[in-house]
């Protein structure tokens, strides 16, 4: 950091008077699309634009199978952002799921050796990431999301500059017991939707904290972007089809959604097809009426969302979803499970989908969506002005910048 002034009053340089924070993220990276990792780099992007001075720490990792490495060691500057990544020392225990069972069937009284046992097992483990964040010198240090080794020591190192955002769902780990010191001595809490502020409060004592539901803002789709999303896929144009975007996954629902959409074409003059677009982790078993896309361009995510009949958010555990936000924008009604409360919550607050809790209310709500287009653009219309109303990036980042400040 340069010494000169400039001839400031207070003798600080430039560099030194503006607002600074870091990022604490287990991978980081323009290629990572969805999840904690992408809504930390869209915030760490739009500080740089305010005028922050932002830094991402973060690991090699690229992927979260094994945490292997994806990218290189070293500092670079991305988007503005100063980006530090460091070597993994222990990466996903390939034995993780069969060793960590007990530990997460009995989470509640699990004891801090067994906590212990499950964040070293599940990784990223870096004690150069650790020591970096202990020796960062920014006004705030925001880890996203808790549930990783980095958080969890990272935030012990500087308790009292901590803004963590949670994205939290229902899940075992979030009642194992060294994540309530994380929870319960953060002086500012960042939540998704009311519905995750409601859960980390009823697992947790956390009115030490200073607590803002924000959200996350939405990016246009790219003017005149293409609906050739049947194209694309490879699907009969004359045919609708439905699409869920993310990981593809048995603990996201996709095999269940799969299955769901197999029993409404048997049962259905109006057969659609399926499109599940994403970074594959388990794959249903192949139909020719299903698409598995792998990991796809931006160019290529919205048109396969501009043109289909419906979105399907299918994941039982969710905190925002940025993806129902993005269909909504095109005005693309959505469905989504009903185990998942933020983004039941979602639906609820818009009326600009359905949820559903088994096959027969998955059959109503899309038989709906594909007899009754007058009724489907309606919902999409709703969907559009709620996240005009709620989640354009100006209106978060003047939220989120005055919670901070």
């Amino acid at each position: 950091m340069s010494d000169r002034t400039d001839g400031r009053s207070d003798g600080t340089s430039p560099e030194e008077s503006r607002p600074s924070i870091s990022f604490v993220t287990p991978r980081y990276g323009a290629d990572i699309i969805g999840g904690a990792e992408h809504a930390a780099r869209m915030l760490a992007e739009r500080l740089v634009q305010r005028g922050w001075r932002v830094e991402a720490l973060t690991t090699v990792a690229g992927d979260i199978q094994r945490w292997s490495p994806g990218y290189p060691e070293g500092e670079t500057t991305e988007s503005g952002v100063v980006v530090m990544r460091f070597k993994v020392d222990k990466g996903r225990d390939p034995r993780f799921q069969l060793l960590t069972r007990p530990t997460e069937f009995y989470a509640t009284s699990a004891t801090e050796n067994e906590a212990a046992d499950y964040l070293e097992l599940q990784g990223p483990v870096s004690n150069e990431l650790v020591e970096a964040i202990r020796e960062s010198d920014t006004d705030h240090v925001a880890f996203y999301p808790y549930l990783y080794h980095p958080a969890v020591y990272g935030a012990k190192t500087v308790t009292d500059r901590v803004v963590l955002h949670p994205a939290a769902h229902d899940e075992a780990p979030l009642y194992l017991p060294m994540f309530r010191e994380l929870f319960e001595t953060a002086p500012r809490i960042v939540f998704h939707t009311g519905a995750e502020e409601r859960l980390v409060r009823s697992v947790f004592r956390i009115s030490q904290a200073r607590r803002i539901t924000l959200g996350l803002g939405i990016d246009p789709a790219p003017e005149n972007a293409p609906d050739n999303g049947a194209e694309i896929l490879g699907f009969d144009p004359a045919q609708p089809y439905i699409c869920a975007v993310g990981r593809v996954d048995t603990l996201k629902g996709t095999t269940m959604l799969a299955d769901f959409v197999a029993s409404y074409r048997e049962r259905h003059s109006v057969k659609p097809n399926l499109a599940l677009v994403g970074t594959v982790a388990v794959a249903p078993d192949e139909k020719p009426w299903l698409k598995i896309t792998g990991p796809v361009s931006e160019e290529e995510k919205w048109a396969i969302i501009k043109g289909s009949s419906a979105l399907i958010s299918p994941s039982y555990y969710e905190s925002f979803s940025l993806v129902m936000m993005e269909a909504w924008s095109v005005a693309k009604p959505v469905m989504v499970n009903s185990r998942c409360e933020p983004t039941r919550e979602h639906i609820e607050r818009s009326g600009a989908g359905f949820h559903f809790g088994d096959y027969p209310e998955f059959e109503v709500g899309l038989e709906l969506l594909l007899e009754q287009p007058a009724l489907a653009s309606e919902l999409g219309t709703r969907g559009q002005k709620y996240v005009t109303d709620n989640y354009s990036w100006r209106a978060v980042m003047e939220r989120y910048t005055n919670f901070l400040l």
